[in-house]
């Protein structure tokens, strides 16, 4: 009987990042799972993984042509430990940058987001990948998983993908019930608050024109990789209302969510908007853009939706009486039943079973 065998692909996984968060929390916990029901499991990553055989992971600094040569690289060592094995070989990509087009019949796709897609001049290369390199990929691979719906119609819709071919997985949060006393008091309220990144989608122009015409009375911190937009620190420069924090600890971080008057979330498209889980595990206002991603990420939540900037700014000035009357309680067990890694981890881990079978 062929033994079975599971390639984890990772990518570059860079310190402080999504991918690593979804590396330590899904992937790396379901190798566990995998190994405790008889699989071998092999790794393709820059990251140490004692318990593990792996793969090479050459070309490590990839950056212009050297991406390219790399990702090259990748795929012809995957084909060759795909293809002259006796093993049953199925191969779990954690991303969607990770090309094995010789090898897609054996290949499970996580999908993230397709954000080059739908903003070419930003990622005028990734773009490309995306666009005529991705969707023959995609349409080869075994299974895709997606992490929210909103993600798996844009890719329905792009790639003209089969429905049944695409399962959603969410991801899960950090949170837990036990961790911390659901009747836990908010601190006095101080400002408004944003966390993301230097991106298109965020939308972030929006949010500072808005904020600048407010006076003193609303004040914005803004939190993480948006504060190297230059529109953001032109803003900022002018307007003492908005004010750059930067990259913070996950203790900040939480003083941050305590002590906010809402979270603002401008951005178009989300591949899942994880501040938006955030702001209702501490039973926040949440005021965002109305689309599809936080539609469904909020779902019976009592989020502000707005649609332009008018509907913005009123909100944020309305949002200064508004009161949800939250079952916190409630929230907090509706959301680690809805985002939980277990069952991330668990239905990765069936999705693979059924294949191998």
């Amino acid at each position: 009987m062929k033994k079975r065998k599971v390639i984890i692909r990772t990518g570059k996984v860079i310190p402080n990042t999504s991918m690593e968060n979804y590396l330590q929390n899904c992937i790396l916990p379901l190798a566990y799972i995998l190994l405790e029901n008889g699989y071998k499991v092999v790794f393709q990553t820059n990251v140490k993984t004692t318990d593990f055989d792996s793969i090479a992971f050459r070309l490590q600094n990839r950056r212009g042509p050297f991406h390219i040569l790399g990702m090259l690289f990748d795929e012809l060592q995957i084909a060759f430990h795909t293809l002259f094995t006796k093993d049953q070989v199925l191969i779990l990509n954690m991303n969607q940058l990770l090309p094995n087009i010789l090898c897609a019949k054996n290949t499970i796709m996580i999908i993230h987001d397709i954000m080059p897609l739908e903003y070419p001049a930003h990622w005028p290369l990734l773009h490309k990948y995306y666009k005529y390199y991705l969707g023959p990929l995609l349409k080869r691979c075994r299974a895709i998983i997606s992490v929210s719906n909103t993600t798996k119609r844009k890719l329905q819709e792009f790639y003209n993908l089969k429905e049944d071919k695409i399962i959603t997985i969410y991801n899960g949060i950090k949170f837990s019930i036990k961790e911390e006393d659901v009747t836990t008091k908010m601190n006095v309220e101080e400002a408004f608050i944003y966390i993301g990144a230097d991106l298109p989608n965020k939308n972030l122009r929006l949010l500072t024109d808005v904020f600048a015409e407010l006076d003193e009375r609303y004040s914005l911190n803004m939190i993480s990789g948006c504060c190297n937009n230059k529109d953001v620190t032109a803003a900022a420069a002018i307007n003492s209302n908005i004010k750059l924090m930067g990259y913070i600890s996950e203790e900040e971080l939480k003083q941050q969510y305590l002590n906010c008057k809402a979270l603002v979330y401008p951005s178009f498209s989300e591949g899942f908007g994880l501040p938006l889980i955030e702001a209702m595990w501490y039973g926040k206002t949440i005021i965002v853009a109305d689309k599809d991603y936080a539609r469904e990420v909020c779902e019976d939540y009592p989020a502000i939706y707005f649609e332009n900037n008018k509907q913005l700014k009123n909100a944020i000035v309305m949002s200064q009486e508004y009161s949800a009357n939250l079952d916190l309680v409630k929230v907090r067990k509706d959301l680690t039943s809805k985002f939980s890694w277990d069952k991330a981890r668990q239905s990765i881990f069936n999705v693979l079973d059924n294949i191998m079978k």
